[in-house]
């Protein structure tokens, strides 16, 4: 599945067959077209500038574009999630942390298509993406800011990681052009916050979702239209999820990825 992987130090690897990965963008695009086509309206280069309130309700959304009336607000600004949750007054604890994507040139030492590969032991992930690889390493004393810039000095690091499990990284060469950083939106304990913020009813969060927002995407769209339509959320329960939980000191299992 993976050729060439040092194995002499592992006592044992997990593999779901039934596991895969998506194109982000495209997925993206298709909620996009499908709002569309039901008739949703969407507002581009319309950034929000302020939540306006009344008797504890929300009445309108200030934007670049104009003032939208509104009863309800979601919060699904991922890494600006925290920041507009501010524009209404409310502490949310969502912040953004870059994220660095390597990309190899084109190369031939993994033929065909290989699972998303993660070293537990230091946290190094690769995978193909087409004909070259990407990798990356996430870097424990970055600190929180919408910096996307690349950090090419962080590089050799990951390479260090990447090399002691896949020597063969050795082999390819990097496309510095195609390499990229984003950022994640992180909470306390790296679990999303789902559902209606207890200060304002109407505000209703569905970020913080700590680089998993993608697999998670289709079920918290679900569950966020039943907390606005329904009232609560009815699929499955989201209070473990919701944000009280910092406030009553609930936990979560961290030994797991």
């Amino acid at each position: 599945i993976v050729p060439d992987v040092v194995t002499d130090d592992l006592i044992g690897a997990t593999f779901n067959p039934d596991d895969g990965f998506c194109d982000p963008h495209s997925v993206a695009m298709g909620y996009l077209a499908k709002a569309r086509r039901l008739g949703v309206t969407v507002e581009r280069n319309a950034q929000v500038r302020g939540i306006t309130t009344q008797s504890g309700r929300i009445v309108s959304v200030d934007t670049a574009q104009g003032s939208i009336s509104c009863e309800t607000v979601i919060n699904c600004a991922g890494s600006w999630a925290g920041a507009v949750a501010a524009l209404a007054g409310l502490e949310v604890p969502i912040l953004p942390y870059r994220r660095n994507v390597y990309v190899t040139q084109p190369t031939t030492i993994i033929p065909g298509q290989m699972p998303l590969t993660v070293d537990v032991t230091s946290g190094f992930w690769i995978r193909k993406e087409h004909d070259s690889l990407i990798m990356g390493l996430s870097k424990p004393d970055e600190a929180p800011g919408y910096n996307i810039a690349v950090d090419w000095a962080w590089l050799d690091t990951v390479l260090d990681a990447g090399f002691a499990r896949f020597p063969r990284l050795g082999d390819v060469t990097l496309n510095e052009k195609q390499c990229w950083a984003g950022c994640y939106e992180i909470t306390p304990d790296h679990m999303p916050i789902l559902g209606r913020h207890p200060e304002l009813p109407s505000f209703i969060n569905a970020a913080g979702f700590s680089g998993h927002g993608i697999m998670h995407a289709p079920a918290t769209g679900l569950v966020i239209a039943e907390e606005v339509l329904d009232g609560t959320a009815q699929s499955f329960a989201i209070d473990p999820l919701r944000i009280e939980r910092y406030r009553t000191g609930s936990i979560f299992e961290r030994n797991i990825i």
